[in-house]
């Protein structure tokens, strides 16, 4: 359901051709077909498979989901104000591409001021309109997609195993597993006092994935990453492991993605593109560092 939040910063491929019929839906709202092949329409509920450009005003496109890799994939909502994105969608059948013309002020008002919590400050000029072009791919009830989605995932995790699996038999690592789930080796024991739930603590790393390749370090910083375990600021794995930890101890920490980032992924800031992939298994070579050293600095 995360995905629908996406509409805030999202949109789909621009069409080659701008010519189509132009349509409005019951309450005055105006849109484009460029394809009209009278399949199923959706309804609120239902499971949508579209691809899409967002853009203003001035063409300037604000999220294009070909960078996305794959056609995005929601349960579309309940209309959030007349005119909107949903209603339009709600007007065109599989297989069907469009334009829709949205209230710039009717979105940021309604949908992107609440995602936002009040925080936004930019208003849109007065009277402009958002472009949504879309082509609607495939609808699916609700029960249909929430089963195919379920059998994906079972896919991947069975995958994730695997690789995993294949990984600690390489690698000759058994015995290090915690009943949680991840794998916890203590590489150089420290002599520093040992990590509570609720203290902070200061830590060097180096995430990679299985296969070797890193995806963050901060290694060769001058400052340490520092957090509070125990209190969600960190993956699941990080926040179990570490309390099993010491000050000045050196470690590998093995986290698969049920207690990592799991089917969502971690993605990069403002884009549809992962820098963790969904279920993805992580390993962290860790150094945590004495709290004491660092405040007397």
């Amino acid at each position: 359901m995360k995905i629908f939040n996406l509409f805030i910063v999202i949109a789909i491929v621009f069409f080659s051709c701008r010519e189509g019929s132009e349509k409005q839906t019951r309450s005055g709202m105006k849109y484009k077909v460029y394809r009209e092949m009278n399949g199923k329409k959706p309804h609120a509920g239902d499971w949508v498979t579209v691809d899409m450009v967002y853009s203003d005003e001035k063409d300037s496109v604000l999220f294009d989901s070909r960078g996305y890799g794959k056609p995005l994939r929601f349960a579309l909502p309940e209309p959030k104000f007349i005119g909107s994105f949903e209603e339009g969608l709600m007007n065109i059948g599989e297989g069907d591409s469009a334009s829709f013309f949205i209230s710039a002020d009717s979105m940021f008002e309604k949908v992107i001021l609440k995602e936002a919590g009040g925080l936004v400050s930019r208003r849109p000029a007065p009277g402009s309109k958002l472009r949504f072009d879309v082509s609607l791919v495939r609808v699916q009830a609700f029960q249909e997609a929430e089963m195919e989605i379920a059998m994906d995932e079972s896919r991947q995790e069975k995958a994730e195993q695997n690789a995993l699996d294949a990984y600690l038999k390489e690698k000759n690592i058994g015995t290090d597993r915690q009943p949680e789930g991840y794998y916890l080796m203590i590489q150089n024991p420290g002599k520093g006092k040992e990590i509570k739930s609720g203290e902070m603590v200061a830590v060097k790393f180096t995430g990679r994935f299985l296969n070797g390749a890193i995806f963050d370090t901060n290694a060769e910083s001058a400052k340490p990453y520092i957090f509070k375990v125990g209190n969600g600021e960190v993956l699941r794995g990080w926040d179990l492991a570490f309390q099993k930890l010491h000050e000045g101890d050196k470690a590998m920490l093995i986290v698969p993605s049920s207690l990592g980032y799991a089917s969502e992924g971690l993605r990069r800031s403002g884009r549809l593109t992962y820098i963790v992939p969904p279920f993805s298994t992580l390993i962290f070579d860790l150094e945590i560092l004495k709290m004491e050293e660092l405040s007397a600095r």
